[in-house]
């Protein structure tokens, strides 16, 4: 029996193809409910019609989570992940800078930290247009940074010590 050629993510074509195109349609069904959810909260803002079918079925209740909770974010996640697995399928590669964000997420959580509650934040800046601009040059800065982290071989100052530390107990026991 042949196996399906599989991709550097290790999910065999054939079910990728498959996963894709059913992805794609759960995320649209279940996408709808929040779309509906979003123009009531947006262009209806004062018009609830009821107040408890408001509070008791909204896509922002979170604790239980509703229905449309659920759905609403499933959806989309479901369209994220079938998003990234169409432009795997595409162009291979392309989401290796978000691989790379992925292993360096220790590094990449500081380094945002510092630049958006140090550095952004103290400039005290009032929400404009050009916010949208500000997050896309800080996120290029973020992926350039994180670059030349992992470039200079950052990640062997972020350890516990394991290798030393087995290096250690192998020449106590050789000792014995």
């Amino acid at each position: 029996m042949a196996k399906s050629p599989k991709s550097h993510s290790g999910i065999p074509s054939a079910d990728r193809n498959r996963l894709t195109g059913l992805d794609a349609a759960r995320g649209a069904a279940m996408t709808l409910v929040c779309l509906a959810h979003f123009q009531d909260a947006y262009l209806d803002p004062l018009g609830v019609h009821e107040a408890e079918e408001a509070l008791s079925s909204t896509p922002w209740q979170k604790l239980p989570p509703g229905p449309d909770f659920l759905l609403c974010y499933l959806g989309l996640a479901l369209w994220l992940v079938t998003a990234c697995l169409w432009l795997e399928r595409m162009r291979p590669g392309a989401l290796e800078v978000f691989a790379m964000l992925g292993r360096n997420s220790l590094f990449v959580f500081v380094a945002q930290y510092f630049m958006y509650y140090a550095l952004i934040f103290s400039l005290h800046l009032h929400y404009t247009r050009l916010c949208p601009l500000i997050f896309a040059v800080s996120f290029l800065v973020l992926i350039l940074v994180t670059f030349a982290w992992q470039r200079a071989n950052g990640q062997r100052f972020l350890t516990v010590g394991y290798p030393g530390l087995a290096t250690w107990a192998g020449r106590l026991r050789a000792a014995r």
